[in-house]
């Protein structure tokens, strides 16, 4: 990465952005929920104590410039700490399973839906530009085919995998969560989503 902010920074910046807003929502929705207030009063009570919220604020006021790969990659950290911890707390008290987790990123997706009309490939780079998948140097997805009616491709490395496994979950779970975002965001549009197999993806446009 450079050692001056440019638009991947930027970009990474959002997608970062993205999923502590995701976080944030989740944890709203839990505390909206009819349960035991004892309950939400823990859950809530441990996320502040185990993870780290991202500061408010401009890019270049929060990170350290002499160090701005060192920054995203410690808020990426941070991040999807926050998710994995977030989603454990919430099914290990019994509030809400996965499915109805992923229900939320869902809705989430939908009040971030992408408007207009648009190309599969359009819409695949609109999405990157809000999914966080690792580092720009990760190289984690890798565009196999690209025609006017879809789009495919591969997320070559699982980076997510240990943020889950150091809380005994797979990171089977933020694929399922994931998925329903991306559902969410393209609701509006004219192209479905689906993963034809383990970690390979389609974008293809629907004919009404």
């Amino acid at each position: 990465m450079s050692a001056f902010l440019g638009n991947i920074h930027y970009l990474l910046y959002n997608k970062i952005k993205f999923q502590s807003d995701f976080c944030d929502y989740l944890l709203n929705v839990m505390k909206e929920m009819n349960i035991d207030d004892k309950i939400k009063l823990e859950v809530i009570s441990n996320v502040e104590a185990n993870t780290v919220n991202l500061k408010d604020g401009d890019l270049q006021d929060i990170v350290d410039l002499s160090n701005i790969h060192g920054s995203l990659q410690q808020m990426i950290i941070e991040v999807e700490t926050k998710l994995a911890y977030i989603v454990d707390q919430i099914d290990r008290n019994e509030i809400m399973n996965i499915e109805n987790i992923s229900k939320i990123g869902f809705e989430f997706g939908v009040k971030n839906r992408l408007e207009g009309q648009h190309s599969p490939i359009d819409v695949y780079s609109m999405i990157t530009g809000k999914i966080l998948n690792g580092m720009p140097c990760d190289r984690v997805q890798t565009l196999l085919e690209s025609e006017d009616s879809y789009v495919k491709w591969i997320d070559r490395i699982d980076i997510h995998e240990n943020f889950w496994s150091a809380l005994g979950r797979s990171s089977d779970d933020f694929y399922q969560i994931r998925t329903e975002i991306i559902r969410g965001l393209i609701s509006n549009i004219d192209v479905e989503f689906k993963e034809l197999e383990e970690k390979v993806y389609m974008l293809f446009k629907v004919e009404n």
